[in-house]
């Protein structure tokens, strides 16, 4: 028998390293789980995290978006509010120009007249003008506002896409 006892020897050393090597490789695969774990939890977080910054952004952006046409708006009112006041001082000084021009002779009367209507052209085109650069200044306004809220959005939906696929990843 001490063949016998030999080979049975070897045979439990055999035995004894398979063993070790197996909860060597055990241990070795339950780590790497762990860690695969980990670094899914660790993206599921920072996907989460840049989704609510991206939805903040987008509402930042909303609100910027939202001050510029209300600016914008009040330009426009100051605008025409300051085109009018124009207009009316310009219409008030002709009449007072005709009044008293038509108290002196024909011909500085008739000079007079289209001295007034020259000023009172004048004063409409400058008028006209202020009005068209603030509604141009409400379009620009308005066409930048939509444009935000248009970046805004296609952040939020790829934020949203993101997270989406994230989750389909996770799943």
């Amino acid at each position: 028998g001490s063949d016998a006892e030999a080979a049975r020897a070897e045979a439990e050393a055999i035995l004894l390293r398979a063993r070790k090597d197996a909860e060597r490789m055990l241990g070795a695969a339950s780590a790497q789980a762990q860690e695969a774990t980990s670094h899914a939890e660790q993206l599921r977080s920072s996907t989460t995290a840049e989704t609510s910054q991206a939805r903040r952004q987008t509402a930042e952006l909303n609100r910027a978006a939202e001050q510029r046409l209300q600016e914008a708006e009040t330009r426009l009112r100051e605008s025409r509010l300051e085109a009018e006041k124009v207009l009316a001082e310009a219409k008030d000084a002709a009449a007072k120009k005709l009044s008293s021009a038509e108290s002196q002779n024909e011909q500085r009367t008739r000079t007079a007249k289209s001295e007034i209507a020259r000023l009172v052209g004048e004063a409409t085109k400058s008028a006209e003008t202020l009005k068209e650069e603030a509604e141009q200044a409400l379009a620009d306004a308005r066409a930048e506002a939509e444009r935000l809220v248009a970046e805004a959005a296609e952040k939020a939906r790829t934020a949203a896409a993101e997270d989406a696929a994230a989750q389909l990843a996770k799943a």
